[in-house]
């Protein structure tokens, strides 16, 4: 059989290649809502990437199939370990499905958790064969800046006139800013998405430093700071903070300054947090004085030289909550339902419309339903528990974690990677990135690239 589909295991291994540098190369061309008028609901949703998915499951079908048993050796165990740990992450959705309470679309979410893992599997196998890596990434590297380009024209375009478009969307009033134009990109519907991908992106182009030509290099580096910086989004925030990061990390006082540095740094992020989840509104402090002060005998305590009067401090401060922070306590409500296994895919949508139902929140989100809350973390524990957070942690994370292994010897490279595993672990208290599609192909793409350094690489992660 495996002769007639293939003569050899390179033309199965080149077809694979092209099959991911097709996805690779679709999946920032997210346009929202692309076919409802053919599918309702969540299909209705579908993004031109996906149309290559089931050729990337009939792939990896294959491969287990035939091929997994003579490659087997090839493949070390810091590959085999996440994708075991991705296999029980959907194994632990099917059992908190099963037993948990959740109603809302609960096929829809489990086959979405496999199609993710389905994509995370597939680059974890083709990322450990002969050939065609540099390709991919070499596409990747090159793709990205041309769809940034084709944004920033959009936002041009939209911050002279004045009205909105596919890239950049005009408020009129947007927090602490006033009118503000934001920067989507292709990545639609919101800045949130082309801002982490650009996050992941910048850890990639750094990777590759060497192997671009030096003006180019730099040229892709400052796209990138620029539209993060216009998607005036947190995770843009924080990839503008790494890639200053970066150029610290080329000075040989990196640690002085970074330990300088830090109380600023942890201080913002403080910061970040609560003009996020609370509302400040007629913010203004004065000092009121005039008012007669009398000395009372045993609080000996006086006026102005001259003048006995006093001085009030008076604060007009309004402060309410935004909906993320309903988001969020929500959906520690519903893990408390159920802390080890969660209430299983969907359930967060579903205990959403039953806080609205009983007036834990505004009736009106009843209509306008948050299917998710805005923080992998509490996403996570919610619909798969403590269980189901720590095994996407552990397939996530650990084919990360296992570059600190590789770059033990290298300082550079390990203060750069410690801050930017610090950027993404923020990065997940207000993002669901967990049903993020280029999530699950960046991570193993990273990986091979730290393991793989180009020829032309310098010192660190690269200098």
């Amino acid at each position: 059989m495996k002769r007639f589909l293939f003569d050899d295991s390179a033309t199965f291994e080149k077809i694979g290649f092209v099959i991911a540098t097709i996805y690779v190369a679709l999946d920032p061309l997210m346009i929202q809502n692309t076919v409802t008028p053919f599918f309702s609901g969540a299909l209705g949703k579908l993004q031109p990437a996906d149309a290559v998915a089931p050729f990337i499951v009939l792939w990896l079908g294959i491969w287990v199939l035939f091929y997994a048993r003579q490659q087997w050796e090839r493949i070390p165990n810091r590959v085999l370990v996440p994708a075991c740990l991705a296999i029980l992450f959907l194994f632990t959705g099917l059992l908190s499905g099963f037993l948990g309470e959740a109603k809302v679309s609960f096929i829809f979410h489990i086959s979405k958790y496999g199609y993710l893992v389905s994509i995370y599997l597939f680059f974890l196998v083709l990322m450990q064969l002969k050939q065609g890596q540099e390709k991919l990434i070499r596409i990747l590297l090159y793709v990205i800046p041309v769809y940034l380009i084709v944004s920033l024209g959009f936002y041009v375009v939209a911050f002279i006139s004045g009205e909105g478009n596919q890239a950049a969307y005009v408020y009129d009033y947007f927090p602490y800013a006033g009118t503000a134009v934001r920067l989507i990109g292709t990545w639609a519907p919101t800045s949130k998405l082309m801002a982490f991908m650009l996050f992941l992106f910048s850890l990639a182009l750094i990777m590759r430093r060497g192997a671009i030509p030096e003006k180019i290099w730099w040229a892709i580096f400052v796209l990138v700071f620029l539209c993060s910086l216009l998607s005036i989004s947190r995770p843009g925030i924080v990839t503008v903070a790494f890639l200053v990061l970066y150029l610290i990390s080329r000075v040989p006082s990196r640690v002085a300054i970074a330990a300088f540095l830090l109380p600023f740094i942890i201080g913002s992020a403080l910061l970040l947090q609560v003009v996020t989840i609370g509302q400040f509104d007629r913010g203004e402090i004065s000092l009121d004085c005039g008012a007669p002060y009398t000395v009372k005998p045993d609080h000996p305590h006086y006026g102005w030289y001259g003048k006995p009067e006093q001085c009030d401090l008076v604060v007009d401060l309004n402060i309410t909550h935004s909906s993320y922070f309903l988001m969020k306590v929500v959906g520690l409500d519903a893990w408390s339902d159920h802390p080890i296994l969660g209430g299983g895919p969907g359930y967060y949508e579903q205990k959403w419309i039953q806080a609205a139902s009983v007036g834990d929140i505004p009736s009106y989100f009843t209509e306008y339903v948050f299917p998710l809350a805005q923080s992998t973390y509490i996403t996570l524990l919610a619909e798969l528990g403590l269980i189901g957070l720590l095994v996407w942690l552990a397939f996530i994370g650990l084919p990360i974690l296992s570059l600190f292994y590789h770059y033990r010897t290298n300082g550079n490279d390990l203060f750069l990677l410690r801050g930017w595993i610090a950027c993404l672990l923020y990065i997940l208290i207000d993002l669901d990135v967990q049903n993020f599609r280029f999530l699950y192909y960046m991570i193993p793409i990273l990986v091979w690239m730290g393991f793989n350094p180009a020829q032309q690489r310098r010192s660190d992660i690269n200098s």
